[in-house]
């Protein structure tokens, strides 16, 4: 590997293959974190920055949490981390929570069953369509002979 000053950036020339034919350095471990690092050490100086936190975003752009588009390139703004600190939350609060998300939850499964009884419902009916079908069939052919 060499590096070179180019204008106002730098080349970096890794001799080797990236797809293991020559060497098993992408399959190692480490290959991924060298290959980010090298990324972020060629473009030291110049990222542009896509990512935000609340309330603290430029100008132009929502004071809500997702992505935006500004100036033809996607930003993102996210929660401030303080929101998501479980600290704040006494036992009873978190107890109560995952409580109504298991009543949620059974909620969902009854619904589920209840339309899955519903389509095996619809199965029954053409099948006993078919039986009877099947047993006037029988009926007519047997007076016709």
């Amino acid at each position: 590997m060499t590096e070179q000053p180019v204008d106002r950036g730098r080349l970096l020339i890794f001799a080797s293959d990236l797809d293991n034919r020559w060497n098993r350095f992408p399959l190692i471990p480490a290959f991924v974190p060298w290959a980010i690092e090298t990324a972020r050490y060629l473009t030291q100086g110049r990222e542009l920055h896509q990512t935000f936190t609340l309330p603290e975003i430029p100008p132009g752009i929502q004071l809500t949490p997702g992505l935006h588009v500004v100036a033809d390139r996607s930003v993102a703004v996210n929660p401030d981390v303080k929101e998501s600190n479980p600290a704040h939350t006494s036992v009873e609060e978190f107890s109560k929570a995952i409580t109504r998300l298991h009543d949620v939850a059974e909620v969902r499964a009854q619904a589920v069953a209840k339309e899955q009884e519903e389509q095996q419902r619809l199965w029954q009916l053409g099948l006993l369509v078919m039986f009877v079908a099947l047993a006037g069939e029988g009926f007519i052919g047997r007076k016709a002979i």
